[in-house]
């Protein structure tokens, strides 16, 4: 392979410049860059962690929570939710790790119940509020679904991941944890 060709043997088809190292060069520069570029990404990585699967019941007082969603945020940010059925029960494939829990079920009450809330409940208490028919909850302009369940109050703290105090630490494989809440 020649080491240097002449500006008169560039021109195009050139048997000269196509046997140059040159023209190796600008051939095999875009691989090596692609190939760096494949290799230390240009982003940071979005490395999805292993799920488990976890099933159980969510209870206030000895009584089942008779809907809402269960919201477990692994201490990596990653999040997965379920709805609580109308008898308490759920099931979720959570990430592997230390998740911090919140439940709300405040998301099924009429727009009736949230104002009888407002203007009956003490700051920070629980109150009673009237039944409904189940709130939709709205998760595109297309899609409209039914959450399951009734509203029944429980404490507010629970509606936070940084105020329930609930965690659990997912491992793999099948598990049951109920949440009894007080």
């Amino acid at each position: 392979m020649p080491d240097h060709v002449s500006p008169a043997d560039y021109s195009a088809g050139s048997q000269a410049f196509i046997r140059s190292r040159s023209f190796m060069a600008l051939r095999t520069r875009p691989l090596v860059i692609l190939a760096l570029l494949g290799m230390f990404g240009c982003e940071k990585s979005t490395v999805i962690p292993p799920t488990a699967t976890l099933s159980g019941k969510v209870n206030y007082r000895g009584k089942p929570v008779t809907g809402g969603i269960l919201l477990f945020i692994t201490d990596t940010g990653h999040q997965v939710s379920t709805n609580i059925e109308a008898d308490g029960t759920y099931s979720l494939k959570p990430f592997v790790g230390n998740s911090k829990i919140a439940i709300n079920n405040k998301i099924l009450m009429t727009e009736r119940e949230k104002a009888a809330e407002k203007a009956s409940a003490p700051r920070g208490g629980v109150s009673k509020a009237p039944e409904g028919p189940p709130p939709r909850l709205q998760s595109s302009l297309t899609d409209t679904k039914v959450i399951p369940g009734k509203y029944m109050p429980i404490p507010q703290k629970y509606e936070s991941i940084d105020t329930s105090g609930l965690t659990y630490t997912v491992e793999a494989g099948d598990h049951t944890k109920d949440f009894n809440l007080e």
